[in-house]
């Protein structure tokens, strides 16, 4: 008997032991950032544009304490716009207008109060003028046309650019005076 309380005493302290070195602790990861966003959309910024950026960012048992955009223009040098939370678990940042033809490659890096951070995939768009964008080539004019020297000078009285790809003028309506095939833009 004296046997089977030593084994039930040292059962039993072995098991208050066991329960005292576990506790529950919550989960602290990383930020999580999903449902990231760009308008324009893709394929639709142009060089009037600026570029708003949303992402949703979320953390467990923890505060995000930063929210940063990197972007790089043209694979130039990094910058950083800092994010505002416009709605719950939601941050915004704008990507100032850049030129036509230029490539942004950008992610973003959320903080949390734990010290944990996390990065987003890289995305990218790149900045064009689509044919809804152009001006109509009623709003060019010919301003000077000289023959001495064979140049025209041109003005866009639009605020969008014009395409002229394939127009020709004609001097007295017989030979071409000018004719670009190429597409040039006339740009406000």
């Amino acid at each position: 008997m004296k046997r089977f309380l030593t084994i039930l005493s040292v059962a039993a302290l072995s098991a208050f032991s066991l329960q005292s070195c576990l506790s529950d602790q919550v989960f602290q990861g990383p930020p999580s950032i999903d449902a990231v966003s760009i308008s324009p959309k893709v394929g639709s910024v142009t060089p009037n544009d600026d570029v708003t950026v949303t992402a949703k960012i979320t953390v467990t048992e923890s505060e995000i304490t930063a929210v940063a955009l990197r972007y790089t223009v043209a694979q130039g040098m990094e910058n950083m716009v800092n994010m505002t939370k416009s709605e719950e678990n939601t941050y915004t940042a704008v990507i100032p207008k850049q030129e036509d033809g230029k490539e942004v490659e950008y992610y973003i890096n959320a903080v949390s109060s734990n010290g944990k951070s996390a990065e987003s995939a890289k995305m990218k768009y790149t900045v064009s003028w689509t044919r809804s964008e152009y001006g109509k080539l009623s709003d060019v004019i010919l301003s000077e046309i000289s023959t001495g020297t064979k140049f025209i000078e041109i003005y866009n009285t639009s605020s969008l650019p014009v395409d002229i790809g394939g127009i020709r003028f004609a001097k007295n309506g017989t030979k071409d005076f000018f004719a670009n095939a190429d597409g040039p833009v006339v740009v406000p």
